[in-house]
């Protein structure tokens, strides 16, 4: 194998070794993005269907934003000191 042959077969393998990293960073992307959207739409699916099963648990959470944030107004990051 001469000298030209050995460089061109190193330059196709680190361009084949790049594109698989290319890939494999576009692999681990997603890996990262897609568990937080499931498991916050499993999250509220749960919550929803335990409120539909049980809904004393509806009424007491009711009550407790009624008593604490009241009826005229939405939820702010304040009410959590309450």
């Amino acid at each position: 194998m001469n000298k030209a042959t050995c460089s061109a077969y190193l330059l196709q393998r680190l361009h084949s070794i790049i594109s698989l990293l290319d890939d494999q960073l576009a692999v681990v992307g997603i890996d990262f993005l897609f568990p937080a959207t499931t498991t916050v739409t499993s999250t509220l699916n749960f919550a929803l269907v335990f409120l539909l099963n049980y809904p004393e648990v509806q009424t007491k959470m009711q009550q407790e934003l009624d008593k604490v944030v009241g009826r005229d107004r939405l939820p702010t990051l304040d009410d959590r000191a309450r």
